[in-house]
């Protein structure tokens, strides 16, 4: 769990997507909870806190897709660069990054990712 948020090292292809579905449900949680809690007088006479939340929320989770997306291509012995031509195809650059399989043995990004037994 500490190289969560970390660009460097592998990911393999299963805690990817436990990666990927967490993030999603968090920052769908936190753009939900932000919406419910913000009472509507309150995004009428602070618009710019309340696009700045948002806009904290979104920067935070872009952050850790990219993160996640770096890792991934490292597996595949890609650098990690490639992340941000792909973005824009987010949804099928994520499914196709989790249908390929990665480098059995280490390459330049480090060792191959440990079973994944245990995701987190």
């Amino acid at each position: 769990m500490s190289d969560f948020f970390a660009y460097y090292g592998r990911v393999g292809r299963v805690r990817f997507v436990f990666y990927f579905v967490l993030s999603m449900g968090l920052m769908l949680t936190a753009l939900a909870l932000y919406t419910l809690l913000m009472p509507a007088s309150d995004l009428e006479a602070h618009p710019i806190l309340s696009d700045g939340a948002a806009a904290m929320i979104l920067c935070g989770s872009l952050y850790f897709f990219y993160a996640s997306f770096a890792k991934r291509l490292h597996d595949l012995n890609l650098s990690g660069a490639w992340a941000l031509v792909m973005l824009p195809f987010f949804y099928i650059s994520a499914l196709v990054l989790a249908c390929l399989p990665g480098e059995k043995e280490q390459n330049r990004f480090g060792e191959p990712p440990g079973s994944p037994g245990r995701l987190a």
